[in-house]
């Protein structure tokens, strides 16, 4: 008899909704991933940014109060604290799909998934026999041939949610979506940025008329 009737490798919101979808269908059901459960969105990307920008539009919004008449002294940015506030609401966010797991009976697996068989999952040394198997493991970001890329102070749009301090200055290569969060994001908090796009206008797939 195998351990699981269900084995889902990839703990983003793809694989952890398939498990947590079987245990309520009553089946037994295994969840492996290398990092946080989560995926791309909840841990480096959706959440975080947009945590990080509320921050930036609170200030925003306190810099001009003066305009509806509320008098407040020059606001004071703390770095540290706006990142650590950051880190704070993917962690709260990670434990409650956590938590959901755990409500249902999914067992979740540290480590890197790999397939023996059609019904068989290795992961960090131990093997997992299983009805089914469902490969959620998402996708990689492809880096562009920019020469450089390897040299000190290039970031990717991951690290960067790790800086310590809000650079001086920052050029971001890409006026896509993320990009000019990013640009949006930084600029609020007085670094200077540069974009840098190949294509005639910024954010590509929308209107023109949005893009000005």
């Amino acid at each position: 008899m195998a351990d699981y009737d269900l084995t889902v490798i990839g703990g983003g919101p793809g694989g952890y909704v398939a498990a947590l979808r079987g245990a309520q269908l009553g089946a037994r059901v295994a969840l492996v991933e290398e990092k946080r459960v989560g995926g791309v969105c909840l841990n480096e990307g959706c959440i975080p940014t947009k945590t990080l920008a509320r921050s930036v539009e609170l200030l925003l919004d306190i810099e001009r109060a003066q305009e509806f008449g509320i008098l407040v002294s020059e606001p004071a940015l703390d770095f540290a604290k706006m990142m650590a506030r950051k880190e704070k609401v993917v962690e709260r966010l990670v434990s409650g799909v956590e938590a959901l797991l755990q409500a249902r009976k999914v067992e979740l697996f540290r480590g890197k998934g790999r397939l023996l068989a059609p019904n068989k999952v290795a992961v960090e040394g131990r093997e997992l026999s299983t009805r089914s198997i469902i490969i959620a493991t998402g996708a990689e970001p492809r880096e562009p041939p920019v020469p450089g890329l390897d040299l000190d102070g290039v970031l990717t749009s991951s690290e960067i949610l790790e800086l310590e301090e809000a650079p001086s200055d920052l050029v971001i290569v890409g006026g896509g979506m993320i990009g000019m969060e990013f640009a949006s994001i930084f600029n609020a908090l007085g670094t200077k940025v540069t974009v840098i796009e190949m294509l005639p206008s910024l954010l590509p797939p929308v209107d023109e008329e949005l893009s000005r």
